[in-house]
């Protein structure tokens, strides 16, 4: 099966939803540390933090389903502007940002649900790997768009 020219639309709507939501679910701190200290009460079961459980989830199962249409459809070949050497970086970054997409909300679980305060520990140091991670995904989408003027970013915007 050849490399598809683009990514579908259900791949692009996955992909901005996924990261909306993570974006969006900065709400466990309090609950957590009153966890922590083992003084945790109702009260710090707030609406951020069942937004974040509710969005934590989202993410997993929207994960699961990004990856299936992976696998079914392929992605675009990596741009032939692009140096091999960052190519293999891009693949690496890819390969990052999709296992934490899993170990966010699986830790996560791990932790609130299962009362596992070192996955807790896990879900805070996943969370410092993705935002590097996704630092290096927009660095590279913006030197694409902006140094080697290739379609990579209007892709995943469904502008190509």
């Amino acid at each position: 099966m050849a490399a598809p020219t683009g990514f579908s639309r259900t791949q692009i709507i996955l992909h901005w939803t996924i990261a909306v939501l993570i974006l969006l679910s900065d709400g466990m701190s309090t609950a957590w540390r009153a966890v922590e200290r083992g003084t945790y009460t109702d009260a710090d079961f707030t609406t951020g933090t069942v937004l974040h459980i509710v969005f934590g989830v989202s993410v997993l199962l929207l994960a699961i389903w990004r990856v299936a249409l992976r696998l079914r459809h392929g992605a675009p070949a990596p741009d032939p502007a692009e140096p091999k050497a960052l190519q293999m970086l891009a693949a690496i970054v890819q390969f990052v940002l999709y296992a934490t997409l899993f170990l966010m909300p699986i830790t996560g679980m791990m932790a609130w649900g299962g009362g596992v305060i070192a996955a807790g520990e896990w879900h805070q140091a996943v969370k410092m790997v993705l935002i590097v991670a996704v630092t290096l995904h927009v660095a590279g989408a913006l030197v694409h768009h902006f140094f080697w003027k290739t379609d990579v970013l209007k892709r995943m915007l469904g502008m190509a």
